[in-house]
């Protein structure tokens, strides 16, 4: 018969008054970082999408051209779906190598 091996538990340490408290006004603190940060974030967006406006407009422009010129995010699109140009490519070359070789 094999020896049993106890089982080790883990105690959870309880905070004192003290140590509740100090962690409560942390997450007080923590809380209202975060809305204020998020309040000028707000007000940062706000300036951008009034400056983005008037921009359009002084430029004869649409807003939403400015926005992605302010962006600065890629217009590039890769497009995965075949085009009929592949298509012809592709017949081509089948009719070309007789079917000899193909592409790994």
């Amino acid at each position: 018969m094999k020896p049993v091996i106890s089982i080790q538990s883990t105690s959870t340490k309880h905070l004192t008054d003290a140590e509740k408290i100090t962690a409560h006004e942390r997450k007080v603190i923590t809380e209202e970082k975060a809305a204020a940060l998020r309040q000028a974030i707000d007000t940062c967006l706000a300036a951008h999408e009034a400056e983005a406006k008037r921009l359009a407009q002084d430029h004869n422009k649409k807003p939403e051209y400015i926005r992605s010129l302010l962006n600065q995010a890629s217009n590039y699109i890769s497009k995965c779906k075949p085009s009929l140009y592949n298509v012809l490519v592709h017949q081509k070359s089948k009719e070309m190598n007789d079917g000899k070789f193909t592409l790994p």
